[in-house]
Parts: C-alpha cells; sequence; structure tokens
C-alpha cells in the first residue's frame, strides 16, 4: 500500500515537472513571439522594422472610414517611420511629399536629390513630373500636392491613391517667431485641404495622410477646427521597452553606442529617432544634451507663465506653472473642471513639452520624453523658481533610476 503510493507520489511529481518545463517554455516562446520584428525591411537607422502591429491595424481601418488621418506623437518615435513601412507593405499607390526635404529643396535639387516620391507605376511617376513641371517651382505648396493628386488620381481609374505629406509642419511656408502663429497658418491649410478631398468628387478614391511632430494638430483647438472633414487621429507613443531593447542592440552592434539601453530609456524612453543622436555622446556631449532639454521645458514654462499672466491680469509665481505642469502629466483632467490647468496643457503641447491622450476620463498630458518629468519633480522638490537652477547630473541620476 505504502509502495503504490509512493509510486504514485513519485510519479505525480514527474508530471508535475513535466507541465512546468512545458509551461516555461511556453513563456518563454511568448516572449520571443511578442517580438515583432521585420529585417528584410530597413528603416533609416539600418535595422529591422520593429512593434507597431496594432498602428498598422489602425491605420487600415482609418483608410477606410476617414478621408485625412493625422498621425502624431512625440518625437522621434517613428511617426514616419511607421506610414512608410505601411504604405511599402501594403504596396499603395502613393504621393509622397517629404516636407522637410522640400523646405531645402533649392539645396536638393542642386545635388540632385529629388523631394516628391511616387510610389506607383512608370505612367503615373510620368504624370507626377509632367504636373511639377507645369506648377513650376514658384507654385503654393497645396498647389503642388493637388495638382499631382488631380493628375495621379485619373490616371488611376478609380483605384486607391494615397497623398501621404510627411512631417507637414515642416513645410516651406510655415515661419513664424512663435508656434501657435506658425500653425494657425497650417491649419488653415490643413482645413481647406481636408475639405477639397472629401467634397470634390475628382478625389472620391484619395485619402491624405500626414505626419506632424509638433504639437499644434494635438490641441483642442485644431481638432475642433476640423471637426465635420472626415479627419481623424492616431496616436503613435513609444515602443515597448522589449522591442526598444532589442532595436537598441541591433543597432549597436552595427553602429556602436557610447550610452548604455537603459540610459536612452530614462532619458527618452522608446524613442528610436534618438538613437543617432544619441549614441555618439560622451560624458560632456551628454552633459549638454541635458542642459537642452532643461533648457526647451524652462522656454515653454515661461511662455505658459506669460499667457496665464495676461489673461489672469496678475503676474504668476514661476513655481506655481511648474506644479501645474508637474501634476498634469501624473492624470487625466477635464478642461472645464480646471480651465487654468487646460490652458498650461494646450501650451506644452504646442511647445512639445507633452502630448494629449484624450480618453473618457480626460485628457491625459503625458511627457514626450520621460526626462521631462524628472525635470519638473526635481524642481518642486528644491522649490526652484528657474529650471536653470537644476544640475544636470542630478536630472540624469534621477531619470537612470526610471529603468531599474
Amino acid at each position: 500500500m505504502s509502495g503504490y503510493g509512493g509510486n504514485n507520489y513519485s510519479f505525480s511529481l514527474w508530471c508535475y515537472r513535466i507541465i512546468m518545463v512545458w509551461f516555461l517554455g511556453i513563456l518563454v516562446r511568448r516572449d520571443v513571439m511578442s517580438i515583432f520584428v521585420d529585417h528584410d525591411y530597413k528603416t533609416s537607422l539600418g535595422t529591422g522594422f520593429y512593434d507597431r502591429v496594432e498602428e498598422l491595424g489602425k491605420l487600415d481601418e482609418l483608410t477606410r472610414s476617414s478621408k485625412v488621418i493625422v498621425v502624431y506623437g512625440p518625437r522621434n518615435v517613428g511617426k514616419s517611420e511607421l506610414a512608410r513601412y505601411w504604405i511599402h507593405r501594403r504596396r499603395l499607390t502613393t504621393v509622397r511629399v517629404n516636407a522637410r526635404l522640400l523646405r531645402a529643396r533649392s539645396l536638393l535639387e542642386s545635388m540632385g536629390i529629388g523631394y516628391v516620391e511616387v510610389q506607383a507605376g512608370d505612367s503615373i511617376r510620368a504624370l507626377t513630373q509632367e504636373a511639377l513641371a507645369h506648377l513650376g517651382v514658384g507654385a503654393g505648396v497645396m498647389d503642388l500636392v493637388l495638382g499631382i493628386a488631380l493628375k495621379v488620381a485619373k490616371a488611376v481609374k478609380g483605384g486607391r491613391l494615397l497623398i501621404f505629406i510627411d512631417e507637414f509642419h515642416e513645410l516651406p511656408k510655415y515661419k513664424s517667431e512663435h508656434p501657435r502663429s506658425k500653425y494657425e497658418v497650417a491649419l488653415e491649410d490643413l482645413r481647406s485641404l481636408a475639405a477639397l478631398i472629401l467634397k470634390d468628387s475628382v478625389f472620391e478614391n484619395v485619402n491624405l495622410l500626414l505626419t506632424v511632430s509638433e504639437g499644434f494638430i494635438a490641441t483642442d483647438f485644431a481638432r475642433s477646427e476640423l471637426e465635420g472633414y472626415s479627419v481623424d487621429w492616431m496616436l503613435v507613443k513609444h515602443i515597448d521597452e522589449i522591442h526598444f531593447r532589442t532595436l537598441y542592440r541591433e543597432y549597436s552592434e552595427r553602429r556602436g553606442c557610447s550610452l548604455g539601453e537603459d540610459e536612452i530609456l530614462g532619458l527618452v524612453g522608446g524613442s528610436p529617432g534618438h538613437l543617432a543622436e544619441l549614441c555618439p555622446l560622451d560624458k560632456n556631449g551628454l552633459k549638454r544634451r541635458l542642459r537642452a532639454w532643461i533648457q526647451e521645458v524652462e522656454t515653454a514654462l515661461s511662455r505658459a507663465r506669460n499667457i496665464l499672466g495676461q489673461e489672469m491680469r496678475r503676474e504668476v509665481d514661476p513655481l506655481e506653472v511648474i506644479t501645474i505642469a508637474s501634476k498634469l502629466m501624473e492624470k487625466p483632467m477635464k478642461p472645464l473642471e480646471d480651465p487654468i490647468a487646460y490652458n498650461v496643457g494646450q501650451i506644452l503641447t504646442t511647445y512639445n513639452i507633452v502630448y494629449p491622450e484624450w480618453s473618457e476620463e480626460g485628457i491625459h498630458y503625458r511627457p514626450q520624453y520621460p526626462v521631462y518629468k524628472v525635470i519638473l519633480d526635481i524642481a518642486l522638490e528644491k522649490n526652484v523658481s528657474s529650471l536653470l537652477e537644476l544640475n544636470a547630473y542630478e536630472v540624469y541620476e534621477r531619470a537612470l533610476r526610471l529603468t531599474e
């Protein structure tokens, strides 16, 4: 009896061990399988394309339901790379305007580099070149884009056409001392463009896709102005830690990286576009970069303080604005319940310190980079009136703790 019981126990223990090994194997495989990377596609960093499965599906959905799609999010998070990859894999007939290249077109043309790309057959490409020739370099940017789209749309003959304006905010005509003034002009153009694509039957099969790093397009004002023009928004956030670490290792093997993956994650989060800038930095270079981040936040807070002072007709304490900005990044807020905090959030969005994420709970203003929140937290602890008083090394040490 005891022998039977002992054998039964040994058999059960053996089965338990087999099940545990099997279960752990699944967990390991799930961890590996959770990594999405396409090594057949090379990004601008020279690596494969990582993550973004959810966003790729969302772009498919939005192009079926909306005429204009605005892709926004933190700087260097990979919005343009996502759009290019999606276009490449879906094999879409596309007219792409690279606004950043267009801005420097006189130099680039002298180097033989184009600023408008067409992903389509030879006949459509020839029509595009013809449109460019007729419009001439003096034509307005929107006329240029619509002129190309008009001819290509006719050539497609019922097929889908995508106009992709990469880095829309970088178009040459949008120049102003203050971002908010510049964005108002850009918004007027975008509203006119969206209305035309929506209402003119010539553009029945045309979609417009924009990527924007700058904050103007993510403010409540911009969303309300574009209401009713079949415009939808897609937020692209930092890639998750597992994907970023894997991407970092591939990039570092190819190019080398002086900063560790924990350092970069603590400072800028999962922003692949920062690798090219941050990886070569030595200790002094990193210190300069930290001082620049501190200055960026100080400039935005100073602007918010001035605007609030004018609206409230009183001098606003710098620490008051620092406190509001820090709390904005911690939980969602509702504009009607706290109009002052909401105003600060909109200003910080315009200056690319935060980006808004909308939900039923309200607006959650998230820091573009983790280091921005670190800067504000230290300023509150030290009760400083100017962020320029902060020690860059202390900011670095605190940011590094975020990944521990």
